[in-house]
Parts: C-alpha cells; structure tokens; sequence
C-alpha cells in the first residue's frame, strides 16, 4: 500500500527505535540457564513484536508450570533491567538522523509498541527521546495488542492524522502485520527476525536500515 501524502510517522520502539532485542534474548537465555530450562533460537523468534500476555502462550507450550513460568518471566525481565540501567539503551543507527528531518519538515511522530506504556515513556526519557515524539501508545492502552491493528489506530488518533496518511515503521512481520491491518504504509527494517513471505507482501518495502527512509522520502515523496 503506497499513500498519496505521509503526513506523520508511526515507529514501534524495540528493534525499531531501540537496539533492544538482542538484550531481550539475552534476558529470556539468562533466565533459562539459572532455571535449568533451554529454549530454541526460533522459539524466541517467534516472541518478537509480540504482547507479552501472547508470549506466555506460546512459552506454555515449553514449560506447563505456572510457578516456573512465573519465576522464569520475573528473573527475565530483571535481568534486562539491569541491562539498561547499567548504561545507554542501545539506538538503532539512523535513528536520530531521520527524527532530525521529519522535525525540518513538520512531520508529527508517535510511539507504537506492546511494551507498557510506563515502561515505553521511561526508556524513551532515558534516552533523551521522549520529546521527540507526540504520542506514545504501549500495549496496555489497548484491549487488543499487535498483531491487531489497535495501537497503530490509537496512535494515528493521537496524531490527529487519518491512519491511510501514516507512515509505519516495524521490525516485526508481528508489527508490518498490526500496521497493514491499520491501513498504514508500513516499511519494515527487519532487526533479529528477518522479513517473512507475507510480511514482505504486507509491506511497502523491506529495508535494511532507517537511512533508506530518509532517502525514500526524499525521493518518492519530495519531503
């Protein structure tokens, strides 16, 4: 789906904003390895750009325990706490280059990401990002998270800026998914997980850095 006019920019935090993902599978291996479990490279491909509620689903399939789930998503999310709060969160490259020329050219930006709202906005302050955009939309703001359409809606909304005139930005075939079924022109610049089959049908363009949408914009769009 290609718009007439991008009028805003939608982009989802982790693995889009944030080099975060490769710390959030070192989060899910250091638990695993303290509780004396394993967990397969493509089970934890399956996670990304996913609710967290949605992740506890597939991971019953591994381990039917509830206590041991519960233990094994605590000690995850400590250990990747600890992570971030030990230094800078890791920024995807180009992120600040293309929040500079969509600030030159008006361009309103909002935050899309299954990620808790708090917890979304703390790691955007952290950074130094929060200002940069207008709205932040987290997974607990809406009854149904990614792959439905739902937070990229409520983003949009935000915005004031019909969703058919955003522009998305996903790492996720999770997140291309939400952002198609929105009606948004969505590109992917995939992180860990590479493009799939049918996110690469559902995107505009797959590619493999945020350069690209700056020179994309550039030149098909005049912006």
């Amino acid at each position: 789906m290609l718009q007439n006019k991008i009028q805003a920019v939608v982009f989802d935090m982790d693995g889009t904003i944030f080099a975060t993902e490769a710390l959030y599978f070192a989060a899910w291996q250091h638990a695993m390895e303290v509780l004396g479990l394993s967990m397969p490279s493509h089970v934890y491909n399956s996670l990304v750009g996913l609710h967290f509620d949605d992740c506890r689903v597939i991971l019953k399939e591994y381990i039917p325990c509830a206590q041991t789930m519960d233990r094994l998503c605590d000690l995850s999310d400590i250990h990747f706490v600890k992570a971030i709060s030990s230094g800078d969160i890791p920024l995807k490259e180009g992120i600040h280059d293309l929040l500079d020329y969509l600030e030159e050219r008006g361009l309103p930006c909002a935050v899309a990401t299954n990620t808790e709202k708090s917890r979304a906005q703390l790691k955007l302050k952290s950074s130094g990002l929060f200002d940069r955009f207008k709205a932040v939309i987290g997974g607990n703001c809406v009854t149904h998270p990614k792959p439905a359409p739902d937070i990229f809606l409520r983003a949009a909304e935000a915005l004031g800026i019909s969703p058919e005139a955003c522009l998305a930005l996903e790492d996720s075939p999770v997140g291309v998914t939400a952002a198609y079924q929105a009606g948004m022109t969505v590109f992917m610049i995939p992180d860990m997980v590479p493009a799939s089959d049918e996110a690469r049908a559902q995107a505009t363009a797959v590619y493999p850095s945020l350069f690209d949408v700056i020179a994309w914009l550039k030149e098909k769009k005049g912006l």
